[in-house]
C-alpha cells in the first residue's frame, strides 16, 4: 500500500482511526454514535496543512456506507469544519483528501455531537461569512431564514438553510443515509408500479450459473450459495461454472442465463420483473438491471443506478456489472466460439459484440440504437462486496482484446488502451494521419481581460497541431479591445470577424461557421481557460468517429469544483448539469466523472462537432438567443442518429456568464421564459426521461443523488 501523506491527531475517546489510505482516513465509533447534530472539525498543525487550506483544497466526508459525501467548509485560515445531521446511529466516517502536493499534511481532528441551536448558529455564521466575502450584507441570511421560518415553518427554513450552507447535504432533512431510506420507504412502491398485474411470473425461464470458489469446511461457497438461492427460487436451475462450461450440450435457447459469483443474491422479485420485461420486449437478447452490494452479509451499499444502453460507457468500464441476463442463443454462440469467459467484464463485452454483429446484419442503424438490449431501472442483484479488486496483467490483456472486438462492431478504430485505475479504462481512438483543421469560434463583446485569458490559454496549452481561432467581434467598443484585435491579426492562427448585430448567441455562431475553414467546428466561450495540453486532441479523437456527433469537455469553477460534466435532461424541469459542485478529482456516481460516456447533451461553452453535422441539422436555433441553444442543438444531432460524447480528458475552467451577466431584468426574464417554453414544447419526451440518466435519481439536484425529493419540504 502507498504511504499516506496525511497524518491526524484524533481528539476525544469516542472514535478510533480504523485505517489510512494515501488520501483517505476512516474513523470508526467505539460504540454507534446516537442520532442528532454533529460537527467535524480539522485544524491545520503544520505549514503544509495551512497551505492546503489556503489553496482551497478539498476534504470530503462520507458517513457509514453512504458514498454521497460533502466537502468540509473553510471556517478560518487554519480550520475546516462541517455541520451535519444524523437520523440513524453514526458507525463510521471517512475523510477524503485531495492532496496535490508531495508534502505530508498534519491535522487535529474532532468529531462530536452538538445541539440543534448550535448547529443552526454555525450554519448561519458560515453563510454570513461567505456573503460578506462576496460584498453582500452580513445579516441577509439571518433575515431570510427568519422570514422563511415565519412563512413556511421550521422544516422548510432548515432545508433551505442547509441547501445554502452546503448543497451536497440538501437531502439530509429527509435522511442521513439516502440509500437506506430509499430501500426502506420507496423501493417496494417502485417495484409495484413497475409490475403489471397481468404478468404471470415465469421464473423457470431463468438459469443461473455460479462462478466456482474455494472449498471451506467440506463445502464450497458455490454450493452454499446455490442452497441459499434455491430457497427463494425453487424452480430455477442453478449450476456451477465448471460443470456448465465443460458440458458438450448446446445451451437451451428458450432460457435466459445469469452469471454470478458465490455470495451474490437475487432480489426476491427479480424473476417477476425479468418475465415481464421478456414479454414486453420480444426482441430482447440482453437485459440488465441496476445493482448494489451486500456488506457484512446484511448492509446494502454502493448502488449502481445505470443509464439505458450507453455505447461509450461500456468502452471504458463494465457498467453492467454481473446484473446482465443473456438469452440462450447469445450464450450458445459465445460458448461455441470460446468467448464465454469467467471474467464478467470480458463476457459482457463479448456478448454485446455478438449482438452488435447481428444488429448490423439486420439494420443500418448506428450502434447506440441497438434494439436487443433492455435496461430494468431497479435493483435486481446484490453483488457480494468481496469481488476481485484488481485484474492481473494477463486478465487485462484478455479485457483489452475484448474491447478491440467490441470496437470492430461499433466501426471504431482503437489506437491504444490505457488503465485509469484498477477497473477503469481509457480507450484512445485513432486520429487521421493528417489531423483535421479545427475552427475554434470565440464570440466576444469587449470583455478584454477574460477573452485574452481564454485565447492565450489556447495558444500556450494546446498540443493539437492543426487549429485556427475565429474571434467574433459582436459590437466591441473599448479602444483597448480594438487595439488587441489589431495585434491578433498578425498571428496566422487567428482571425477576427465582425458581427455587427444585437447579441444572439446562435446567430453569432451560425455566422462564424460560414467563415470557418475547418472540418471540425469548436464552440468555445470567451470565459473559459484551458487547463490540460491534450484537451483538443482528446476531443478530436471522438469528433472524427463515424457515429459521434457533439463532443463536450469537463469544466470547473475557479475553486476546482465541477461546473459542467454533461447535461442531464429533466433536472429542474428542463435541464441541469451532471455532478455539479463535486471536486474535480472525485469519481462521481459509477465513476462517471472519470469516464468517457454518451450523454444526451453537452454545453457549448466547449463543444466540438464536425462541420458537416452542424450544417446537416441547421446549426443553432436562432429563436433561442441566449439559453438552451446548445441543448437543442445536441438533441437535433441525437435525433439524426449520432451519439453525443462527454470526455473528462478535456479540462477547462469556466468563469460562467461573466461576460453576459445574470437574468435580472424584466426583458431578460421574459426572454428566458420564452426559451424555456420553446424547449418544453419541442422536446417533451426526452425531458420527461433522459436515457442517459436513471429514473431513480433526483431531478431537483445536480449531484446524482437519489430521488427522495417528494419527502423534502
Amino acid at each position: 500500500m502507498l504511504k499516506s501523506m496525511i497524518r491526524i491527531n484524533l481528539k476525544g475517546w469516542r472514535w478510533r482511526q480504523e485505517y489510512t489510505q494515501p488520501e483517505r482516513i476512516k474513523l470508526s465509533a467505539k460504540a454507534p454514535a446516537s442520532p442528532g447534530w454533529y460537527c467535524v472539525k480539522l485544524r491545520a498543525k503544520n505549514a503544509a496543512a495551512i497551505e492546503f487550506i489556503r489553496r482551497k483544497q478539498i476534504v470530503r466526508i462520507t458517513q457509514n456506507s453512504n458514498h454521497h459525501g460533502a466537502d468540509l467548509l473553510i471556517e478560518n485560515d487554519r480550520t475546516l469544519s462541517l455541520v451535519f445531521f444524523r437520523h440513524t446511529p453514526l458507525r463510521h466516517v471517512s475523510l477524503h483528501f485531495t492532496n496535490g502536493s508531495n508534502k505530508q499534511l498534519e491535522f487535529s481532528v474532532s468529531l462530536g455531537s452538538i445541539s440543534a441551536p448550535r448547529a443552526w448558529q454555525k450554519m448561519l455564521a458560515t453563510v454570513s461569512r461567505r456573503d460578506r466575502a462576496n460584498q453582500q450584507p452580513w445579516d441577509y441570511i439571518y433575515r431570510l431564514t427568519r422570514a422563511r421560518y415565519k412563512r413556511a415553518g421550521r422544516e422548510t427554513a432548515l432545508a433551505k438553510l442547509i441547501a445554502t450552507y452546503q448543497p451536497l447535504l440538501s437531502y439530509q432533512t429527509v435522511s442521513s443515509d439516502p440509500y437506506e431510506y430509499w430501500c426502506d420507504q420507496q423501493e417496494q412502491v417502485i417495484f409495484s408500479k413497475q409490475l403489471s398485474p397481468s404478468t404471470v411470473p415465469q421464473a423457470a425461464t431463468l438459469r443461473v450459473v455460479i462462478k466456482d470458489s474455494k472449498v471451506t469446511n467440506g463445502q464450497s461457497r458455490t454450493e452454499r450459495s446455490i442452497k441459499q438461492l434455491k430457497q427463494s427460487y425453487p424452480d430455477v436451475e442453478f449450476m456451477p461454472w465448471q460443470r456448465f462450461i465443460e458440458s458438450d450440450a448446446n445451451v437451451d435457447s428458450q432460457h435466459w442465463y445469469l452469471f454470478v459469483e458465490a455470495g451474490d443474491i437475487l432480489s426476491a422479485r427479480a424473476g417477476e420483473l425479468l418475465a415481464q420485461t421478456i414479454q414486453q420486449n420480444p426482441k430482447a437478447r440482453a437485459i440488465y438491471s441496476d445493482h448494489d452490494k451486500i456488506a457484512d452479509g446484511k448492509f446494502r451499499i454502493a448502488p449502481k443506478f445505470k443509464p439505458q444502453w450507453n455505447t461509450d460507457f461500456l468502452f471504458n468500464q463494465n457498467y453492467f456489472g454481473r446484473a446482465l441476463w443473456l438469452h440462450g442463443s447469445v450464450v450458445n454462440e459465445l460458448k461455441n466460439n470460446k468467448l464465454l469467459h469467467q471474467l464478467d467484464h470480458v463476457r459482457n463485452l463479448n456478448a454485446i459484440s455478438s449482438l452488435l454483429a447481428d444488429f448490423r446484419l439486420r439494420s443500418q442503424a448506428p450502434a447506440h440504437e441497438l434494439d436487443s438490449i433492455v435496461h430494468i431501472p431497479l435493483i435486481l442483484l446484490h453483488q457480494h462486496d468481496q469481488s476481485k479488486i484488481r485484474y492481473s496483467e494477463s486478465e487485462k490483456c484478455v479485457i483489452e482484446a475484448a474491447v478491440q472486438r467490441y470496437a470492430e462492431q461499433t466501426d471504431d478504430q482503437v489506437d491504444t488502451i490505457q488503465w485509469r485505475s484498477s477497473k477503469l479504462l481509457k480507450v484512445n481512438f485513432k486520429l487521421p494521419e493528417e489531423p483535421p483543421l479545427v475552427s475554434l469560434i470565440i464570440p466576444t463583446r469587449d470583455a478584454l481581460a477574460i477573452t485574452k485569458l481564454c485565447v492565450n490559454s489556447i495558444l500556450e496549452r494546446t498540443s493539437y497541431p492543426n487549429y485556427e481561432i475565429i474571434i467574433v467581434d459582436n459590437q466591441s467598443r473599448q479602444p483597448e479591445t480594438l487595439a488587441w484585435f489589431k495585434v491578433l491579426s498578425h498571428n496566422p492562427r487567428i482571425r477576427v470577424v465582425t458581427y455587427d448585430e444585437p447579441f444572439n448567441y446562435s446567430s453569432i455562431n451560425n455566422f462564424a461557421v460560414t467563415q470557418a475553414r475547418g472540418e471540425i467546428i469548436g464552440l468555445v466561450n470567451n470565459d473559459t481557460e484551458v487547463i490540460n495540453r491534450d484537451w483538443l486532441t482528446e476531443m478530436v479523437r471522438h469528433s472524427v468517429r463515424k457515429d459521434v456527433g457533439c463532443v463536450g469537455a469537463k469544466l470547473y469553477y475557479f475553486d476546482n469544483t465541477v461546473q459542467h460534466a454533461g447535461v442531464i435532461l429533466g433536472i429542474w424541469g428542463l435541464a441541469g448539469h451532471s455532478h455539479k459542485h463535486y471536486h474535480r478529482n472525485e469519481p462521481g456516481h459509477q465513476q462517471r466523472l472519470r469516464t468517457v460516456q454518451n450523454l444526451s447533451a453537452v454545453t457549448a461553452a466547449c463543444l466540438l462537432v464536425r462541420k458537416s453535422i452542424y450544417q446537416e441539422v441547421g446549426g443553432l436555433e436562432e429563436d433561442l438567443q441566449v439559453a438552451f441553444n446548445d441543448v437543442d442543438f445536441c438533441l437535433k444531432v441525437l435525433q439524426r442518429g449520432y451519439r453525443n460524447v462527454f470526455t473528462p480528458d478535456a479540462e477547462l475552467y469556466h468563469y460562467e456568464s461573466k461576460s453576459r451577466g445574470k437574468e435580472d431584468t424584466p426583458s431578460k426574464k421574459a426572454r428566458e421564459q420564452r426559451e424555456i417554453q420553446y424547449m418544453r414544447q419541442k422536446w417533451p419526451a426526452i425531458i420527461a426521461q433522459d436515457p442517459c440518466y436513471n429514473p431513480n435519481l433526483s431531478r431537483l439536484r445536480e449531484d446524482f443523488s437519489l430521488d427522495i425529493d417528494e419527502a423534502l419540504p
